[in-house]
């Protein structure tokens, strides 16, 4: 599968739903916000257009970890209504959680084959608080930021904080794209098996960043590898899987399906 901007090709290792998606539940009306510059609103209506619009699909990137303990995942909205398997992008989420209360969120939203505006939310402990910082930039159509705001607030009470405008930042969806094409350090290379609990999983990804799969069983392709683990460690693997919970809550990423990449 290959994720470019602007239009996306089917493929392995996505797991889309295509039920109802959740949408953000804040609500703004935009005629109480007094623009902070010309055309916002624009630019605020066509968000709203893609957060509202139930025909999106989302697909998911496997959730990596990294060798200092960061988490990684990303997530998107894509429009199916291509032909020839196509998806058009119109939301990409970066997500990174660094432990202790620090996370990153990083969403860009996309027209066509461009980013128009691009949302950086940084939560970190400060004092025993949550502190949540929001910096909001917009895009022109040669992809240039022209306008950039920020609010920093106790992270409880942003929705009543108003921007302010800051110097202009260019939100950078470069990593985010390596990790749901599985490219450079994301690629989906066979590091082995482990067992926690009882249960059964794969690892896959490299030097600095790896995932785990959960499985019940050995099919013919996983037991092909148990049988020369050795011989196929570095070897790309292709997945399709889902993200289920258990019934104490726990997360895990399933194996639907596994194949060895040719």
């Amino acid at each position: 599968m290959k994720f470019i901007v602007g239009i996306l090709f089917l493929g392995f290792l996505i797991s889309c739903d295509q039920n109802k998606q959740e949408k953000s539940q804040t609500s703004h009306s935009l005629k109480e916000v007094k623009p902070m510059f010309e055309n916002e609103i624009i630019f605020e209506n066509e968000i709203k257009d893609i957060e509202t619009n139930e025909n999106l699909v989302e697909v998911t990137s496997l959730e990596y970890l990294r060798d200092n303990g960061e988490t990684y995942v990303v997530k998107g909205l894509v429009d199916t209504k291509k032909e020839n398997q196509e998806m058009t992008l119109k939301k990409l989420i970066f997500k990174k959680i660094v432990g202790n209360g620090n996370e990153t969120n990083c969403t860009f939203y996309y027209k066509g084959t461009r980013k128009f505006v691009s949302i950086n939310e940084e939560t970190y402990l400060k004092n025993e608080e949550l502190i949540k910082v929001i910096t909001k930039s917009y895009y022109d159509d040669s992809n240039k930021v022209f306008f950039s705001k920020k609010r920093t607030s106790k992270a409880e009470s942003t929705d009543t904080c108003r921007y302010k405008k800051c110097d202009l930042i260019d939100h950078n969806e470069n990593l985010a794209l390596k990790i749901i094409n599985q490219e450079g350090d994301f690629q989906t290379k066979f590091q082995g098996f482990t067992e926690l609990d009882g249960r059964l999983f794969f690892i896959l990804g490299t030097e600095h960043y790896t995932s785990t799969i959960l499985f019940s069983e050995y099919n013919q392709t996983l037991s092909i590898l148990k049988k020369n683990e050795k011989k196929y460690l570095g070897k790309k693997l292709i997945v399709d899987f889902s993200v289920e919970s258990d019934a104490y809550g726990f997360t895990f990423q399933v194996m639907k399906n596994v194949q060895i990449a040719k």
